[in-house]
């Protein structure tokens, strides 16, 4: 029987040292609390994310965390997981704009959830867009349901590509993803 999770996580993170300290540190370690880190190598498409630290300014502050799923998982299962870190993710993000100083204050703010489905090979990754993580909390309710109708987009519509992005700013979310070969696509990368 093997002892690798089924389930494990990856923070990401882009901004300056302090934006490092401030978010992605925390979020890991309330996220370690919950879901166990993944330790073995990523799929190729998300590859130029795992291990990249940036300390380069863009117009916005991005952090989040992807989540490997096991083929054999349910639906019900992942939304039990989100359920258990969406509050984490929920406190951390309420205090981080209070933190925050120089280029990551006046940056737009980002926060992405993404899966990885193995049974699809697939990304399916979420971008919450605000002013200020004030207005990216107000909308973390609405992923759960952009992940679910990204699996039946799948369903229908095949994989296409290894990411699926879509992008949630001011309670809209694009119908069709924004198909991608490679996760620093989405970062500028």
């Amino acid at each position: 029987m093997s002892k690798t999770p089924d389930y494990s996580y990856i923070i990401f993170a882009s901004g300056d040292a302090e934006w490092y300290r401030e978010a992605a540190a925390p979020l890991a370690e309330s996220l370690e609390e919950v879901v166990p880190f993944h330790g073995k190598e990523v799929p190729a498409p998300l590859q130029t994310v795992s291990g990249v630290v940036k300390n380069d300014w863009k117009p916005f502050a991005v952090l989040g965390c992807a989540l490997f799923v096991a083929q054999h998982l349910t639906a019900k299962f992942l939304d039990d997981v989100y359920a258990q870190i969406q509050p984490r993710i929920k406190a951390l993000l309420e205090k981080l704009d209070s933190k925050l100083n120089g280029g990551n204050r006046r940056a737009q703010k980002v926060f992405t959830i993404s899966v990885w489905y193995a049974e699809y090979n697939v990304l399916v990754s979420v971008s919450v867009v605000g002013k200020d993580f004030d207005s990216v909390v107000k909308q973390l309710h609405l992923v759960q349901g952009v992940l679910a109708n990204a699996l039946t987009w799948i369903a229908t519509n095949g994989t296409q590509k290894p990411i699926h992005h879509y992008n949630i700013e001011d309670g809209k979310v694009n119908a069709a993803p924004v198909l991608l070969d490679r996760f620093g696509e989405m970062l500028g990368q």
